[in-house]
């Protein structure tokens, strides 16, 4: 079960990573006190949102739920477009309503920086505020 946990949790945690190191480049390159705020903002909230990440997998009780949606939806995501898409070999019907957003918020939160932090990496790059 580690490995799996590790497998999936493991992008997250270094994707954060990734993005702090990111953060305090722009901090340290920041040439006015407008951009060294931002970046300590932007510091904050992906520190926060990587010691959420290291709490929940932490113990394998509070990994299995993260694991389990993932799995699902990475299922769900391959039979569309591997299965339906490339090999046209069925089709599934579209997930309407709050549960397609779920997924969404789901995949978003368990695997990536959020799209605060990633709207703040995008911006620091191409010199935005």
């Amino acid at each position: 079960m580690p490995w799996l946990v590790n497998l999936l949790g493991g992008t997250a945690v270094s994707t954060i990573a990734t993005a702090l190191n990111q953060a305090y480049s722009a901090k340290l390159a920041a040439d006015t006190d407008e951009k060294r705020i931002a970046a300590d903002t932007l510091i904050a909230a992906l520190k926060t949102q990587q010691a959420t990440q290291q709490a929940m997998l932490a113990h394998w009780w509070t990994a299995l739920p993260m694991v389990l949606i993932g799995l699902s939806t990475a299922i769900y995501y391959f039979k569309v477009t591997v299965w339906d898409s490339c090999f046209g070999l069925g089709s599934t019907p579209v997930i309407h309503g709050a549960v397609g957003e779920w997924m969404g918020i789901v995949v978003t939160s368990t695997f990536g920086v959020g799209t605060a932090g990633l709207a703040g990496i995008i911006a620091s790059r191409f010199g935005g505020k």
